[in-house]
């Protein structure tokens, strides 16, 4: 396990301790954690839909990168082609030379 999963593992453990606490931002608490559901045989494969190339779809897919399992597919779905910029969302660059720095990046509500 990389530093980097280890450091998010922790970080969620403490953000849900402190989600479950009675006197948490819930007056009961959250319920605990539900037992993982059980893995089905090595061959099988998981295929996971995306909807939006936003900042948070094309995360979502760097997380499912990261588990590095060939088993896992996904598929990004977004209402706007994506033929001329490389993400959907709101984020927009509009580029107003080929030079280096010569960009504004824009985000449009």
């Amino acid at each position: 396990m990389s530093f980097r999963d280890q450091y998010a593992k922790i970080t969620i453990a403490k953000h849900f301790a402190k989600l479950t606490k009675p006197d948490g931002p819930w007056e009961d608490g959250l319920p605990s954690p539900r037992k993982p559901l059980p893995r089905g045989p090595k061959d099988q494969t998981i295929k996971v839909g995306i909807i939006g190339a936003g900042a948070a779809g094309l995360y979502a897919a760097l997380i499912i990168d990261s588990f590095k399992d060939a088993r896992i597919t996904y598929d990004i779905v977004d209402a706007n082609p994506m033929t001329k910029r490389a993400g959907g969302g709101r984020l927009f660059t509009y580029h107003f030379s080929d030079s280096k720095n010569d960009y504004f990046v824009s985000v449009v509500a």
